[in-house]
């Protein structure tokens, strides 16, 4: 049976990085979030980013909370 290129490009796992920055409490946070499938390009890949940066504020600053940072 021949393969079909176009599916098995679907197929394939993408994986999206960002590198986030978020001011908390007066400080520049940095770090890396990757979403594994990707986000559709576009609106969907800059949404996840924005819900990216939230989840790294929440867990900030939820460390910083509970006397871990």
């Amino acid at each position: 049976m021949p393969i079909n290129p176009a599916k098995s490009m679907a197929d394939k796992q993408t994986k999206k990085t960002f590198n986030l920055n978020a001011v908390i409490d007066g400080r520049i946070i940095s770090g890396f979030v990757s979403f594994s499938p990707a986000p559709q390009p576009g609106i969907l890949t800059e949404i996840a980013r924005l819900d990216a940066e939230r989840i790294l504020v929440e867990a900030v600053r939820k460390s910083i909370a509970t006397g871990r940072l």
